[in-house]
């Protein structure tokens, strides 16, 4: 009896224990479908539908991608983020060096960066002629200077700037230069040097992917002195220039200057892109380099005696009478007449004198007055001392 009772209770509680397990599975079973109901979108159904949007995936790897740049590259500074971005700089340097043509004669103006080194009057006429009558854009020009005392004109002009003239060749990396400084400047080289002469630049060029045209206006000085103060003695094989010595004058700054050159024009020392440029700013005419500190004289400080002349014709004319913007207008066109006369035919100034004077007539009477003050003498005396004053100022210590 006892027995058969005991196992009617196990049976019981067995049934009770399969009724609670039960009862759990469902409550588990409840939870599981309200987390599904909650979660609009379950993981596979996602990357399918990823996988019908391209703009959502490649929106995914972008997220991803920038989730990944380190710190620096995200705009925040990181010690060696500086280096990093002159590394780019210097191999957009290199990589644009690199373009360039790398024979002579090849280059051409609308590619070319130009680079002045010193900020005179000289340079200063040359800029405003290559930007107004070259038609090269402001900042394609670089001018270097010690002294900010004129680089702010240059600066006004839309060209870039600097106090140090290595960078024209480093930080700027010109094709054409123009050294535009007193001959004391090269001299001071050599003196400073030792058994070879100082670097004009601080330092000498590095060594160019490109061909250099080095165009030299300095007084008293040859193109192999001032070369020898730019490129590195111990290595001069590694450098391609052409180099030439010029003289330009102010005239420059309204395109009708006067420029000559140490080689002919036409010929094939004369790259295409010097002859384009310079043609641009003046007429070009050859001279022989050990000619042209007397050019130079006549050529450039002459262009002031001129404008001298036509000074005093107007006074004349202003005292006899005409207005004073007549009297000036006057006396320009006359010397322009005079010059363009003795251009055309070829004839000797004096012959062309005799032509204009009759028999006791007014102009006769004029060249009298002027041969007794010695005039003639006074304009060859005004060339001697212009030679002479640029050859002082070509030695050092002199200023």
């Amino acid at each position: 009896m006892l027995g058969s009772c005991g196992g009617q209770l196990l049976a019981i509680e067995a049934e009770e224990a399969k009724g609670g397990q039960a009862a759990r599975a469902e409550q588990e079973a409840n939870a599981t479908n309200a987390r599904q109901t909650a979660t609009p979108v379950t993981a596979p159904v996602a990357l399918e539908a990823a996988a019908h949007s391209p703009v959502s995936l490649s929106s995914q790897e972008a997220e991803k991608g920038e989730m990944s740049k380190p710190q620096s590259s995200q705009g925040k500074s990181s010690p060696g983020g500086s280096n990093g971005g002159q590394r780019g700089r210097s191999s957009g340097r290199q990589q644009q060096s690199s373009s360039r043509p790398r024979k002579l004669g090849q280059l051409k103006l609308e590619d070319a960066k130009i680079g002045i080194i010193g900020a005179g009057k000289i340079a200063d006429a040359l800029v405003q002629g290559f930007i107004n009558y070259g038609k090269i854009q402001a900042n394609r020009i670089h001018v270097a200077a010690p002294s900010s005392k004129n680089l702010e004109n240059f600066k006004n002009y839309g060209c870039h700037v600097t106090k140090r003239n290595i960078d024209i060749f480093g930080r700027y990396d010109c094709d054409i230069i123009f050294v535009c400084v007193h001959g004391a400047v090269v001299r001071k080289c050599f003196k400073t040097g030792g058994l070879r002469p100082a670097a004009l630049c601080t330092n000498y060029v590095p060594y160019m992917r490109h061909p250099l045209y080095v165009v030299s206006l300095v007084s008293g000085t040859t193109v192999d002195q001032l070369k020898q103060t730019l490129i590195n003695p111990d290595h001069p094989d590694k450098y391609v220039i052409e180099q030439h010595r010029v003289m330009v004058n102010t005239a420059a700054m309204y395109g009708l200057g006067l420029c000559a050159i140490d080689c002919e024009p036409d010929s094939k020392k004369l790259s295409p892109v010097l002859r384009q440029l310079l043609s641009s700013v003046g007429k070009l005419e050859y001279v022989p380099e050990s000619q042209m500190d007397a050019a130079c004289a006549i050529g450039g400080s002459g262009l002031a005696f001129s404008y001298f002349f036509i000074s005093a014709l107007s006074d004349g004319a202003f005292k006899m009478g005409l207005s004073r913007q007549m009297a000036l207008r006057f006396a320009a066109k006359t010397l322009q007449c005079a010059a363009q006369t003795q251009l055309e035919s070829g004839k000797h100034p004096g012959e062309l004198k005799d032509d204009v004077c009759a028999p006791s007539g007014a102009a006769v009477y004029g060249v009298h007055v002027l041969n007794k003050a010695d005039v003639a003498s006074g304009i060859a005396a005004a060339i001697e001392a212009a030679h002479k004053r640029a050859s002082e100022l070509a030695e050092p210590g002199h200023s």
